[in-house]
């Protein structure tokens, strides 16, 4: 006799488990995939970064693989004060990878040195470094 049972939106019958999206979640199988429990080394390029108000300047980030297996992993900043905004490209990949970080200043923002934190997420997420981010005034004088 067949079971079914529904878990959440997940269907689970006979050890496969269905996603409402079609398709199968290979980590029911017991299949191993090449996925999970990495770890990586972040680091940046500059060590340090400094950008104008009304510019922008970019860091080389490189994620490596340590240890382990990983796939998935997503770069992000966080703890990043009002008037400035960064990104990655591209912003995810599979260790090792490398991206490029470009940090724009708003043309009002303050001048001052920030800390800011650049982690790797999902699969891996074992790499955290805090960041330091200088803003000068712009060379408009203002």
């Amino acid at each position: 006799m067949r079971r079914l049972w529904v878990v959440g939106v997940v269907l689970v019958a006979a050890g496969v488990v269905l996603s409402p999206w079609g398709g199968f979640h290979p980590w029911a199988s017991g299949q191993d995939y090449g996925g999970g429990m990495g770890t990586s080394v972040l680091t940046l390029e500059p060590k340090s970064l400094t950008v104008a108000a009304g510019k922008s300047a970019s860091a080389k980030v490189t994620l490596t693989l340590s240890s382990g297996k990983s796939w998935g992993t997503n770069l992000e900043a966080t703890s990043v004060p009002a008037g400035l905004a960064i990104g990655f490209v591209p912003a995810s990949g599979n260790p090792t990878f490398t991206s490029t970080m470009t940090v724009k200043a708003s043309s009002t923002v303050k001048p001052g040195t920030f800390s800011v934190k650049v982690r790797a997420t999902g699969d891996d997420p074992s790499a955290v470094v805090q960041y330091p981010v200088s803003v000068s005034k712009s060379s408009y004088g203002y």
